[in-house]
């Protein structure tokens, strides 16, 4: 998805993060699950409550409007193989019979979700890659990825949903 452009009272933020800690709740703290980056490929931030990682204490819309942080929301769980679980309640599989997907692929560390921009009012959207790096190689990064292959259609109706009228 390129950059989606939308005016920031126009789309539910708090609906947004209600919707991934839901998704991400069997697997990360809430207070851990949405990490932000200054810069397109900065190594993601992840805040971490350490005296109660299941507190719910961010202020999201101050993080992006006030503070200039890209906030990442997950979109997909991780690549293991099998049909990857997404925030729309389904599951894609990589490697079926399919020519948009014929040139995408995603690592065991890498999931795919949304940046969000804040500038003068504006809301920009892109879909991005979220890879967890490795031992050695590649490090952590938050990166935009315009073509997603067969999450391409799934991500688009997803965000809209947050759309106001």
């Amino acid at each position: 998805m390129r950059g989606l452009k939308i005016d920031l009272e126009k789309f539910d933020l708090q609906g947004l993060v209600k919707h991934t800690l839901e998704f991400l709740r069997d697997y990360l703290p809430p207070s851990y699950a949405i990490p932000w980056i200054y810069n397109l490929g900065d190594k993601p931030v992840y805040y971490k409550n350490e005296s109660d990682p299941d507190a719910i204490d961010r202020d999201y819309y101050n993080e992006l409007v006030n503070e200039g942080r890209l906030l990442y929301f997950d979109f997909s769980e991780s690549n293991l193989g099998m049909p990857i679980i997404c925030a729309d309640g389904n599951a894609y599989l990589l490697g079926e019979e399919n020519d948009q997907e014929k040139y995408f692929c995603m690592s065991d560390s890498e999931n795919l979700g949304y940046l969000l921009k804040y500038h003068d009012g504006k809301l920009t959207i892109w879909s991005a890659r979220h890879s967890g790096g490795g031992c050695l190689f590649p490090p952590p990064s938050i990166n935009i990825e315009e073509y997603c292959g067969i999450f391409d259609e799934p991500m688009n109706k997803f965000i809209n949903k947050f759309m106001k009228k």
